[in-house]
């Protein structure tokens, strides 16, 4: 009698079960394997991805390092015509306004090579060499 009334029990435990614990226990196992498998490749298809944004962005750099000047004007130029474009998003529109001074740095670095600085291009208020001597 009590191994009946001991099964009678675990029935009635069974049928008050909710159905996401009743599903849980029955397939542990391969949702444990299908959780793995997932974790799995989505850690692996964002590996890939951050290595490929790395690759593009030190790509650019590289480029941007070794660029001859013909180059870099045209790319400023290009940049600067879709920089004035109206349809543009604003986010797009920020990156090439940090773009821009980025260019024009390198350009007059590569156009300065071997010239000498005279100064700054203007001169004081009444002019240059006025000092008189008493």
């Amino acid at each position: 009698m009590s191994k009946t009334a001991n099964n009678n029990v675990k029935d009635n435990s069974n049928k008050h079960e909710r159905p996401i614990v009743a599903f849980w226990n029955k397939h542990r196992k391969g949702i444990l394997i299908a959780t793995g498998i997932v974790g799995t490749v989505g850690t692996a298809v964002l590996t890939v991805l951050g290595v490929k944004y790395y690759w593009n962005a030190t790509a650019f750099e590289r480029w941007f390092k070794k660029a001859p000047l013909d180059e870099l004007k045209t790319v400023r130029d290009n940049v600067h015509s879709e920089y004035m474009k109206h349809t543009i998003n604003d986010e797009y529109r920020e990156s090439l306004w940090n773009l821009l001074p980025r260019l024009d740095k390198k350009i007059r670095e590569i156009e300065g090579v071997g010239k000498i600085s005279s100064g700054p291009a203007y001169y004081r208020e009444h002019g240059k060499n006025l000092y008189k001597p008493d």
